[in-house]
């Protein structure tokens, strides 16, 4: 090809791979955003060829196109793609027409895939099934919908032996490609459905010939052994796990536990604590050494939870305290006795106790951490503390590696972010939520005069705007002549003010100077409508 226009593939692609970033940059991902690639597809047949790629990469990745149509339209085309042998299998069944039985896709879609999440599959094949002609539903409501909700809500034998067969052969379908797929499974959501016979699972073994690498696992405890069991049939390694623990139905957990202990490989096991006692749970943490090196642990602060930690206390390098909501703080001091805590890379500490609180003790695990400290947050919500300025300034001493820190306060403590500022260097994301109501005029114009130069996000959110526009403008030249540049910048607030197109007009201003990323916004969260977004 000799035209002028021709670009070659690798070219190409790298063109399309930048209309994608475009769109995933942004928080919500919409089908307008993608109206540029899709436009691509209809230039020619190489365009197409080179476009199809990245609009067929990752269409069954969590809340995406969650929707009846979109659903009809994906699972149609990869319907299309099945061996004739399954199609007549379906078409036996009465899941499939004769129009789907003898279709056949554009191009190889099922090639182009590279992540694909089980129970986001079931969803779409749930969704697929569904017959407007006959239920005579809403769809502008289903789209609404959870969609455990509407697999509870259209669930009979019929229907739900279609939807197991049906996934059945689609899971065939993409687990026999030679390309290699990120495979995800997610479950917590059905807890809150309160649907625990988990229909996708109870038979996947059956669908899948050869053991599978699961990048993300996510459960909860309270899952039936048996599911577990069937898994452990098919799963042999996992990056990440994150296991919820929560005894609500019972304290059945054999069924996991087995699952973890017959696993070959973990990069990061995650577990989040309740306010139980778990049967067979405690064990996790030492059969499970010789098979992870990195655990992240979300521990109740009144939970004392015995754990064996003589082969793992050094692979433990996040560790999150949450506040119970009962008056006491027994973990917290735990781990303040302890003589040193180098390992933890990560550290959240979050209370809501009406208790008053020494923030001393969480200084003195921060001052433990022997400066490894790469994440840190701290949310003070509606307590009484003491010992404020200790706290910021162990933190401005004790953490110069630190680069994400996340920061849920009442404006007043405000006052002490600008002692951090002087000496944490290398922060790049900072993320400030300010519960009240409070003037942080005069507080932000200290703190812009000490952004680090290494800035690369600042998160701000408070529910009513209180930052007069004068000193915001003022804010952003500081962080002009402390040298920042792209930086993304957020603002979000649930109640508005008269001066919100000033704040954006001032906003683009200084996106055009470069010292703000072309992502930078401010966001109204509105209830009843969370998807106002006014975007710059």
């Amino acid at each position: 090809m000799s035209s002028p226009f021709f670009f070659p593939p690798e070219i190409l692609q790298n063109i399309f791979q930048i209309l994608l970033d475009y769109a995933n940059k942004t928080l919500d991902i919409r089908p307008r955003k993608f109206a540029s690639l899709q436009k691509c597809l209809l230039v020619d047949r190489y365009w197409f060829a080179n476009a199809v790629i990245f609009l067929w990469k990752n269409p069954i990745r969590p809340n995406h196109k969650r929707n009846y149509a979109s659903s009809k339209l994906i699972i149609s085309t990869y319907i299309s793609c099945l061996p004739q042998l399954s199609k007549d299998f379906l078409y036996e069944n009465d899941i499939i027409n004769f129009k789907q039985k003898i279709s056949t896709p554009f191009c190889d879609y099922v090639t182009f895939l590279r992540d694909l999440d089980f129970t986001e599959l079931f969803y779409k094949v749930s969704y697929f099934l569904l017959s407007f002609e006959e239920e005579k539903f809403d769809v502008a409501a289903l789209d609404k919908s959870d969609p455990v909700e509407i697999i509870r809500g259209y669930a009979n034998d019929d229907s739900d032996q279609k939807r197991i067969l049906l996934f059945g052969e689609l899971v065939k379908l993409f687990t026999t490609q030679p390309s290699r797929l990120n495979y995800q499974l997610r479950l917590s959501n059905w807890i809150k459905g309160r649907i625990r016979n988990y229909p996708h699972l109870q038979f996947l073994s059956r669908f899948i010939s050869s053991s599978l690498n699961l990048k993300y696992f996510e459960c909860q405890t309270r899952i039936p052994s048996q599911i577990f069991d069937d898994l452990s049939k098919i799963i042999s390694n996992v990056d990440e796990i994150n296991i919820k623990c929560d005894s609500y139905y019972g304290d059945d957990n054999e069924g996991l536990v087995r699952f973890v202990h017959g696993l070959q490989r973990i990069q990061y096991l995650k577990i989040e604590f309740e306010h139980f006692k778990f049967k067979n749970f405690n064990d996790i943490i030492p059969i499970t050494s010789s098979i992870t090196d990195n655990y992240e642990l979300i521990v109740p602060s009144d939970e004392l939870i015995l754990l064996d930690f003589s082969l793992t206390f050094n692979k433990i390098n996040s560790f999150e305290i949450a506040d119970s909501g009962i008056d006491s703080i027994d973990l917290v001091k735990s781990w303040c006795d302890l003589p040193f805590l180098p390992f933890l890379t990560s550290l959240k500490f979050s209370t809501s106790t009406l208790i008053k609180l020494d923030l001393g003790l969480y200084s003195d695990i921060i001052k433990k951490t022997n400066g490894n400290l790469i994440k840190l947050g701290i949310s003070l919500d509606d307590g009484a503390f003491f010992h404020n300025i200790h706290l910021f300034n162990t933190i401005s001493t004790f953490c110069p590696n630190l680069k994400e820190f996340d920061l849920k306060i009442n404006g007043r403590i405000l006052y002490y972010i600008p002692l951090i500022f002087q000496n944490c260097k290398n922060l790049e994301k900072i993320n400030l939520e300010i519960m009240d109501g409070k003037d942080i005029t005069q507080l932000m114009y200290k703190i812009g005069k000490e952004l680090p130069k290494n800035l690369k996000s600042f998160y701000i959110f408070q529910g009513i705007v209180k930052w007069d526009v004068k000193f915001f403008h003022i804010f952003l030249k500081y962080c002009r002549l402390n040298s920042l540049y792209n930086l993304k910048f957020k603002f979000k607030y649930s109640v508005s003010s008269e001066d919100m197109k000033e704040y954006s007009r001032i906003i683009k201003k200084y996106i055009k100077r470069g010292t703000l990323s072309r992502w930078s916004r401010i966001k109204e969260i509105v209830s009843g409508n969370p998807d106002l977004i006014i975007l710059i």
